[in-house]
């Protein structure tokens, strides 16, 4: 029963040896895609700034304090 349980646990460290070498890589993440529509001056209209960015082929925009940004593009 304790060989059992030893070579159990050998294959459990091997096979962990195994996929910490498979998985060296680094994980990147792609850039989130923002750009920045027309600049207004005062306050953000978040029903203008999301037409304005989906005419210009983004999913939508978001507004700040100072301006709207577009968010996605779907090409």
């Amino acid at each position: 029963m304790k060989t059992c349980l030893v070579f159990a646990f050998f294959l459990v460290a091997v096979f962990a040896a195994v996929q910490a070498e498979e998985n060296d890589s680094p994980q990147t993440l792609p850039r989130r895609l923002t750009v920045r529509a027309a600049q207004s001056f005062g306050r953000c209209n978040q029903k203008q700034c999301d037409a304005d960015c989906v005419k210009k082929g983004y999913f939508g925009g978001l507004c700040t304090l100072t301006s709207c940004f577009c968010t996605g593009s779907r090409s």
